[in-house]
């Protein structure tokens, strides 16, 4: 024996050292998802506990309950069924038609042929559709006991005149009424219920006959003991007055078996009630209720069979929940140690650096999470010293490049001085008109050479057009004039810097003749877009060059250095504003047609140049 505990000590405590170090080789992911399953599921066992204890107490009820529903659903179906059965018996013995057919003392068999096919076709066929259960009816003659059968045709042999009826006197001095006999056809054993009642002449009290009305017990069988059966593993039966089963099909025990219980239980009762009998060897409910004609309906249910699968649950999960138990303690702490202590040394590690000291790192240990996390923090420090060095160099260039930005401005600065000093030379000469192609120079350069302005207004945009176009009708000698319309509402929005003036220059170098050239800007608000129109009376181009032009502008011609500019305009649009807009060319009455498209963008830069 002590060699037996020394074997299990040893198994014990070498199975802890392997769990050891299989916990100490897991990763941290597995190691929190195993200890957070086990965290889940203990609560999850004690609720199951305490679930499976409360289902099955309260399953015990539900079946209990369901079983009295269905015996009490059965009774009452089985008694409105009687009920009707009578009343359609007395229906049939209260006919004068019927009476009178046994009243016949002496009648040839032609006639009686002949009344008996009359009393078939005139009430019995009716109600034997009528009466849904109803099998056959045999009526006996007193006169001579000849038997009248009605719907299911029975032999000579088998005809229910011929069986024996205990004639037993009830509490009520009322003799008993309802029969079962086994019925053998076709070698088969068949139960038949009969309902058997004396028929009497009115006025007399002469009695004429006896109705026999056959109800198969197999159609209560199929059609009402099964459609009532709530709970799909138990069994309704049928039992008589004697204690005797009249419809089973012996699902558990055998019909014999049940004869013995019932006798011994059930026939000696009064009233409805319910027994637990253990029969051969297994628990069952009984449950009963007595039908008016002093019949049973008995409601069998299996107790061991229904709360087995309950009881077994119930034995797993507190095995479970005690081996988890003792588990959770053991695992617990390896698991928490295990996680916790790299922690704490990346912990301290990472106090120092958050002190300023970014040259110190961390001894990596272990390839798992923790570790994989002190060499991500290492190649953190790393990065932070290398984007140091990056910021730092960038800060130099920075400063290198508005140096320079500076110096280039020493240029155009000392130009707009000398052609200011120029035009005020003019003034003070009187030459107004210099005077003005000087303003409208600086003006045009000032604009242009701004390059920290993106996008312009409308308004400013044709104020650099009409700077353009002085300068050029100097040059030209007046050989053109200009015309140009910006609505005052229309000037506020967004236009790109430049986008007019390479147009308006085509419209001079290609449109100059003999003749004097008329220039028209004019622009307008469609919806939400800006259309600004150039239009001009110049030669123009040929068909064939105007189509060259718009494949260009589509991308669909090869570059070419010709009306480049409309290109370079086109693609500028599209960038800023989207695809769908863009340079629209045109021939309108001859003369060329260009149009800007962009959308209609309110601007809110300021509009000073300085």
């Amino acid at each position: 024996m002590k060699q037996l505990w020394v074997k299990i000590e040893y198994q014990a405590i070498k199975l802890q050292h392997g769990a050891a170090v299989f916990l100490s080789n897991m990763s941290l992911r597995k190691r929190l998802l195993f200890i957070l399953t086990i965290i889940a599921v203990v609560p999850l066992c004690i609720a199951t506990v305490l679930s499976t204890v409360f289902f099955r107490s309260n399953m015990k009820e539900q079946v209990i309950q369901a079983s009295d529903n269905t015996v009490y659903l059965m009774s009452v179906s089985m008694n409105q069924l009687l009920e009707n059965i009578e009343e359609s018996v007395i229906q049939i013995i209260s006919m004068p038609a019927v009476t009178s057919f046994l009243q016949k003392e002496e009648t040839d068999s032609v006639t009686l042929y002949h009344d008996r096919k009359k009393l078939e076709e005139n009430y019995m066929k009716p109600i034997l559709g009528a009466a849904r259960y109803i099998n056959s009816i045999e009526i006996q003659s007193e006169n001579g006991g000849e038997g009248y059968s009605f719907g299911y045709n029975r032999s000579a042999s088998r005809a229910l005149s011929r069986q024996e009826y205990e004639d037993i006197k009830l509490p009520n001095n009322k003799y008993q009424k309802w029969f079962y006999i086994i019925d053998s056809y076709q070698n088969k054993d068949m139960v038949s219920i009969v309902y058997r009642r004396k028929i009497y002449e009115f006025g007399t009290g002469k009695q004429l006959g006896t109705i026999y009305v056959d109800i198969t017990g197999q159609s209560f069988l199929n059609e009402m003991l099964h459609d009532f059966n709530y709970l799909g593993n138990a069994e309704i039966q049928l039992v008589g007055s004697d204690g005797n089963v009249i419809v089973g099909d012996e699902k558990f025990v055998t019909n014999e078996v049940m004869d013995k219980v019932y006798q011994e239980n059930i026939a000696m009762e009064s009233d409805n009630g319910r027994i637990i009998k253990k029969i051969e060897g297994k628990k069952y409910i009984l449950n009963y209720s007595k039908l008016l004609n002093g019949w049973w309906i008995v409601h069998i249910v299996p107790y061991d069979e229904i709360f087995h699968s309950t009881d077994m649950i119930f034995v797993v999960v507190l095995i479970i929940f005690v081996l988890l138990a003792i588990c959770v303690s053991f695992l617990a702490i390896e698991i928490s140690q295990g996680i916790t202590r790299p922690i704490e040394q990346l912990e301290r590690s990472m106090d120092a650096v958050k002190k300023g000291d970014f040259s110190r790192t961390v001894t990596v240990v272990s390839g798992d999470e923790v570790g994989r996390l002190c060499e991500g923090f290492n190649l953190m420090i790393q990065k932070i010293n290398e984007l140091f060095c990056e910021f730092e160099a960038e800060q130099r260039k920075k400063n290198e490049a508005e140096l320079h930005n500076l110096q280039s401005q020493i240029s155009p600065h000392f130009l707009y001085n000398i052609l200011n000093s120029l035009m005020c030379d003019a003034l003070l000469h009187g030459e107004k008109e210099y005077a003005k192609l000087i303003e409208s120079l600086i003006s045009l350069l000032k604009k242009s050479l701004d390059y920290k302005k993106e996008y312009i207004t409308v308004k400013e945009e044709i104020g650099l057009l009409e700077d353009y176009l002085i300068l050029q009708k100097f040059r030209y000698r007046n050989k053109f004039v200009y015309a140009v319309y910006v609505p005052e509402d229309v000037g506020r929005y967004r236009s790109l810097k430049l986008i007019l003036q390479p147009v308006v220059e085509n419209c001079i170098l290609h449109g100059m003749g003999s003749s004097l050239l008329q220039i028209q800007v004019s622009v307008e608000k469609i919806e939400e877009d800006i259309w600004i129109w150039i239009t001009d009376n110049g030669v123009g181009m040929s068909e064939e060059r105007l189509e060259e032009v718009k494949e260009s502008l589509s991308g669909e011609a090869e570059d070419w250095e010709e009306h480049i500019g409309l290109k370079n305009i086109n693609r500028r649009i599209q960038l800023h504003f989207g695809e769908r807009y863009g340079v629209r060319i045109c021939r309108e009455n001859g003369n060329t047609k260009i149009a800007l498209h962009f959308a209609a963008i309110e601007e809110e830069i300021e509009n000073v140049y300085i």
